[in-house]
């Protein structure tokens, strides 16, 4: 797992790859990313999406919650593909 964040102001930017050495799948709802700077609760949530870079498809958008500053996942079945999570959201 590699990943990077920038913030600009009370914007943050992230991207994760996830590259497995086996396979690995994510549950809706209940799989989620860290985020690097807490998200502001009173401000906008954001914005962001998951893709499978090995067979160049979308899997899905991310769901933010500023309670927790926590980004859920979309569902993906166990596969052994490259993964990335990238997106934005207000801190």
């Amino acid at each position: 797992v590699t990943a990077r964040y920038c913030q600009f102001g009370n914007v943050v930017f992230f991207q994760i790859k996830v590259v497995p050495s086996t396979t690995i799948a994510t549950a809706a709802g209940t799989s989620y990313v860290s985020l690097p700077v807490p998200m502001n609760a009173a401000g906008m949530t954001g914005d962001g999406s998951m893709q499978n870079l090995t067979k160049l498809i979308a899997v899905g958008a991310l769901d933010f919650d500023a309670a927790n500053s926590r980004c859920y996942v979309p569902a993906q079945l166990a596969t052994g593909n490259t993964i990335t999570i990238a997106g934005w959201y207000e801190a």
